[in-house]
């Protein structure tokens, strides 16, 4: 983590027009800190043997995979503010942002310009998704590029989103705690970590989550080279206090322009990535613990949580008809007996419904203060054991081998008569 500093407000790297926007962001971002970019710890995933899994949704040497790969680099302040102090994106109209040009006898117009230790870069979006380490120069010419979609299909993501949630969703409401798979849930966070970072909760789901979330588990073409453009344009204008993130990816486009060497010495101390590995996965309640031995245990993802089903008996429609015969041959005593028989053995059907969003959220508040209050109980239990264990010792040191007898006079045991 790197605090401003006062040196680099007068750094010349760091030196604007007055009023202009870069003097403008470069306030703004001294007085906010640069903290490490979450990155997948695929040390630990392979511990608790899911790294196979992961890397088979993710897809080897992918966009995905190589945007995971950048957040495992380390951020540098003063290459990360002077970038966001004047980084700039012209984003295209049009569902499919990244196709690079409309009319294919035109150069593709530039939409991107930033500086890096003094140099001014500008570039198509098409050389961003390159030089951004997320796509190489032969895919920005396939349809995993130029086929990426922006304008989602909502209500697929949706449905999708029913089918992994133990809730409905719910685009102010819904959490990646309701994920009832716990290597998506992980992956939700990824993405809540890198490319849709923000200041609140990163268990919150958001629509940009979803949009992401749905493209990556089921390998739809997104504008990967877009979204990241995006999000870095927006980095700049944030309020003084809120963490910056991105640095990692700053530090790979100005590796691959040549910018900085892979050990840049003089950009100061770096600010490491943080990989979300035992104790973010803990933290996320993803981990079971397996003891192996006296000494020894291992970890493993916890299994998936159940679609849950509530199950609402509705009286089966038409079941009169069933019988309808019956009381034709036995008159009317017959009719009689149907009649008794139906009302001791009434039939349903059953109709699954899913768990109303309030209760749902009403029950996971429940749990969590259950778990709290056991952690409590566990800690007044030890301490109580700690605080026999002093008193037998001072009993000892005492020769008090016969305490007296103890008596409860808390009245309110007493009952109230």
């Amino acid at each position: 983590m790197a605090d401003h500093h006062d040196g680099l407000a007068t750094h010349p790297y760091l030196q604007f027009p007055e009023n202009s926007v870069g003097q403008e962001r470069v306030g703004r971002l001294l007085g906010r800190t640069v903290v490490g970019t979450a990155a997948a710890d695929f040390e630990w995933l392979a511990k608790v043997d899911v790294l196979q899994p992961f890397i088979e949704i993710v897809g080897a040497n992918t966009p995905w995979w190589r945007l995971f790969e950048s957040a495992m680099l380390s951020s540098y302040m003063l290459l990360t503010v002077e970038f966001l102090s004047t980084f700039t994106y012209e984003e295209r109209e049009g569902a499919t942002p990244q196709l690079p040009n409309d009319a294919p006898n035109e150069p593709e117009p530039q939409r991107i310009s930033f500086r890096m230790l003094g140099n001014a870069y500008g570039m198509t979006l098409s050389r961003f998704a390159i030089v951004s380490g997320l796509y190489t120069p032969e895919e920005t010419h396939t349809p995993a590029y130029t086929d990426a979609i922006r304008a989602s299909n909502e209500a697929a993501q949706h449905r999708w989103w029913d089918s992994i949630s133990t809730v409905e969703w719910d685009p102010n409401l819904s959490r990646g705690t309701s994920i009832r798979f716990p290597l998506i849930r992980y992956i939700h966070r990824l993405i809540a970590s890198s490319i849709t970072a923000r200041r609140d909760s990163r268990e919150r789901c958001t629509g940009a989550d979803l949009y992401y979330l749905h493209a990556f588990v089921n390998r739809t073409p997104c504008p990967l080279a877009h979204g990241l453009a995006d999000y870095l344009s927006r980095q700049g204008s944030r309020a003084e206090g809120a963490q910056v993130t991105c640095g990692a990816f700053i530090t790979k486009i100005a590796q691959s322009l040549g910018v900085i060497s892979d050990n840049p010495q003089h950009l100061g101390e770096p600010v490491l990535a943080k990989g979300m590995g035992l104790k973010v996965m803990n933290g996320m309640r993803l981990l079971r613990k397996i003891t192996q031995g006296r000494n020894s245990h291992t970890y493993r993802l916890i299994d998936p949580i159940p679609e849950p089903v509530r199950e609402e008996p509705v009286p089966e429609e038409g079941h009169d008809d069933d019988d309808g015969g019956a009381g034709d041959d036995d008159g009317g005593a017959g009719d009689q007996g149907n009649i008794a028989h139906e009302v001791e053995h009434v039939r349903y059907r059953y109709r699954a419904v899913r768990m109303p969003p309030v209760l749902s959220r009403r029950i996971e508040e429940m749990s969590l203060e259950i778990r709290r209050l056991g952690r409590q109980h566990r800690r007044h239990d030890r301490m109580l054991n700690w605080q026999i264990q002093m008193m037998s010792s001072i009993a000892n040191s005492l020769h008090i081998h016969d305490p007296p007898p103890y008596q409860d006079d808390d009245e309110d045991d007493e009952d109230d008569d």
